[in-house]
């Protein structure tokens, strides 16, 4: 029986781009005199992470299409999402004005009350439990995602999340490295208190106090455009036409619901956030238009393997 083959090119572009961030954050730390937090852990963790692919040393697993594609695309995944929180630590440095006030402003023209609606939501413990929840939910779908495409031989839409994950992921680094903002959290935190914990490290790279990279406890720090709109988009498109299309959509609806008390955004973010995953998959859909049509298809043992 002939099957769909392994589709790399997106594993491909993880791989290329995580080679290009690592370069870049080497010889910019060495310029600036950055340092690394805690070597030690760092390399356990790097080692933690590595040990995934333990099983494709065994050719039982090797062979497998859907075993490979899944531990590869797994570990560069995780690699490309720690050296992109990485390299937006180097971006925060950059000496670029907040857009902050630019930002509320173009949230009251459109109507969204930031302030009003994280209240709401901190007066319903209800809504706070199931968007809190909601805004953690990458967590889970990250591998879920991986492991359930991989297993149902749904190889295309893998390479294809992995695809506009680099490509977004570029975008937002450029955009915010001309147009950094602190975060709806910061900005109306004399109007109502909000945990930003997770944003703790802004001011101090801002204004040089910090210069160490902790690999292990890496904040994301960039607010527009939201990045988790842009997974949110991603994660729905790579389960559609699915059994599990509908239940990932309301998970999704519910992360973009949460970026603004929990993440900090301003509903701009969010916009360009959807905005930037759009133009992501147009573009990647660009760069693969070479390879355009049908996969391969292969009859190898993948299915006797699993």
């Amino acid at each position: 029986m002939m099957l769909p083959a392994p589709d790399y090119r997106g594993l491909r572009a993880l791989s290329l781009v995580s080679a290009i961030y690592l370069i870049l954050m080497l010889a910019w730390g060495y310029h600036a005199h950055w340092a690394l937090r805690d070597g030690e852990r760092a390399a356990i963790l790097l080692a933690v992470v590595l040990s995934f692919l333990t099983p494709l040393v065994f050719p039982r697993c090797w062979r497998s299409a859907r075993v490979r594609s899944m531990l590869l695309t797994y570990v560069a995944l995780i690699v490309f999402s720690n050296f992109s929180a990485a390299l937006g630590y180097f971006l925060v440095t950059t000496d670029a004005p907040l857009v902050d006030a630019t930002l509320s402003r173009w949230d009251i023209a459109l109507g969204f009350d930031w302030v009003a609606y994280c209240r709401w939501i901190q007066q319903h413990p209800w809504a706070d439990l199931w968007l809190k929840y909601g805004y953690k939910s990458f967590i889970v779908q990250f591998p879920l995602m991986v492991i359930y495409l991989s297993l149902t031989r749904r190889f295309k839409q893998l390479s294809d999340f992995c695809g506009g994950m680099v490509v977004s992921m570029i975008i937002t680094h450029v955009s915010s490295w001309f147009y950094p903002a602190a975060g709806a959290g910061k900005y109306y935190a004399a109007q109502l208190a909000v945990d930003m914990s997770g944003l703790s490290d802004f001011e101090p790279l801002r204004s040089g106090a910090l210069r160490t990279v902790d690999p292990t406890a890496l904040q994301g720090l960039i607010s527009i455009p939201s990045y988790h709109t842009v997974l949110a988009v991603l994660f729905t498109c790579a389960f559609w036409r699915t059994r599990l299309a509908w239940p990932v959509l309301l998970v999704n609806i519910s992360m973009i619901l949460a970026t603004p008390k929990f993440g900090g955004h301003y509903v701009v973010d969010v916009i360009t956030g959807a905005m930037t995953v759009a133009v992501s998959i147009a573009l990647w859909r660009k760069i693969t238009f070479t390879y355009a049509g049908n996969l391969p298809y292969t009859s190898d043992s993948s299915t006797q393997a699993l």
